[in-house]
């Protein structure tokens, strides 16, 4: 019998963008957009990210981070 024939089967899953049509944030009940490079859902309307883990997004309200808003001044270059 061999061992580690189950670690071999584990491998990263990738959050297709497509279910974004099926789900909506939890808290306010808007459309979600997807940051590819946080792997987060962002609820813009509220300022809250969610998590994706293992291609899975979590969707609870507990797992959600608010997510800070930038100033107009910090966009601007300084005179």
């Amino acid at each position: 019998m061999s061992s580690g024939g189950a670690s071999k089967l584990v491998r990263s899953v990738a959050f297709d963008p497509k279910i974004l049509q099926f789900i909506v944030c939890p808290l306010s009940k808007q459309a979600l957009r997807y940051c590819q490079e946080s792997q987060e859902l962002f609820s813009d309307s509220i300022g809250v990210a969610f998590p994706i883990k293992e291609g899975i997004p979590c969707l609870s309200p507990m797992a959600g981070r608010v997510v800070g808003a930038v100033e107009p001044e910090a966009q601007a270059p300084p005179k």
